[in-house]
C-alpha cells in the first residue's frame, strides 16, 4: 500500500496544483484570450456554488441527519453552515464580478438572479443561521440540563422548539431561494453554451 504524506493532502499543495493547470491552460499557444479566462473563472466558480449547494442541501445534511445522533449533528452544522454560507457567498461575488466585468462594466439583466442569490445567501450568513444556532444550542443547554422539572423542561423545550423551527425554516427557505436562483443561471449559462 503507498503512504503518502500528509503535506501532499495539504491545502497549499492543493492550491498549487490548481495554479500549475491554470497556468498550463492559459499558456500562449492554447489561445486562450481574456473573455475565454473570465468566462472558465465564472463557468468554476458556477460550478463550485452549485455542486456545493446540492451536496450540502440534498445530499451531506440528510446523511447527517438520519445517522448522528440529533445532538451531534446540530454541532457539526452549526460548524459547516458558516462555511458553507460563506463559500457560497464567495462564489456568487465571483460570478457577479465575472459577469458584469465581462459586460464592459455594466449590469446585465442576469446578473439580477446572482445578486438574488447573494442576498438570501448574505441574511443566511449574518442574521438567520446565527439565531437559529443560538436558539439550538439554549436548547441542548435545557435539554442537558439537571434538576429542573420534568414539567418545566418539557414547556421550556417545546417553547424553544418551535422558536429554533420558525428560524430554521427561514434559513432553509433563503437557502432553497438561492438554490432556485443556481437553477435559474444554470437556464442561462445553457442558452450561452455550446457543448460540441
Amino acid at each position: 500500500m503507498v503512504e503518502f504524506s500528509p503535506f501532499v493532502n495539504s491545502t497549499p499543495v492543493r492550491l498549487a496544483a490548481l495554479a500549475g493547470v491554470c497556468a498550463w491552460a492559459w499558456r500562449p499557444e492554447t489561445g486562450i484570450v481574456q473573455t475565454q479566462a473570465g468566462s472558465m473563472v465564472h463557468l468554476t466558480a458556477f460550478s463550485v456554488w452549485l455542486g456545493t449547494v446540492v451536496w450540502t442541501t440534498f445530499v451531506a445534511g440528510i446523511t447527517m441527519f438520519k445517522n448522528l445522533p440529533r445532538q451531534t449533528f446540530g454541532k457539526l452544522q452549526s460548524k459547516l453552515f458558516p462555511k458553507y454560507f460563506g463559500l457560497s457567498a464567495g462564489m456568487l461575488v465571483i460570478m457577479l464580478a465575472t459577469m458584469v466585468g465581462s459586460a464592459g462594466g455594466t449590469w446585465p439583466k442576469a446578473a439580477n438572479t446572482l445578486a438574488f442569490s447573494l442576498a438570501c445567501t448574505m441574511l443566511n450568513i449574518v442574521v438567520l443561521e446565527p439565531k437559529a444556532t443560538e436558539i439550538m444550542f439554549e436548547k441542548y443547554e435545557v435539554e442537558n440540563k439537571e434538576g429542573m422539572g420534568m414539567e418545566e423542561k418539557e414547556n421550556r423545550l417545546k417553547a424553544m422548539g418551535k422558536k429554533f423551527g420558525k428560524w430554521h425554516g427561514m434559513s432553509s427557505l433563503s437557502n432553497l431561494c438561492a438554490l432556485c436562483g443556481a437553477v435559474a443561471h444554470a437556464w442561462y449559462l445553457a442558452a450561452k453554451l455550446t457543448v460540441a
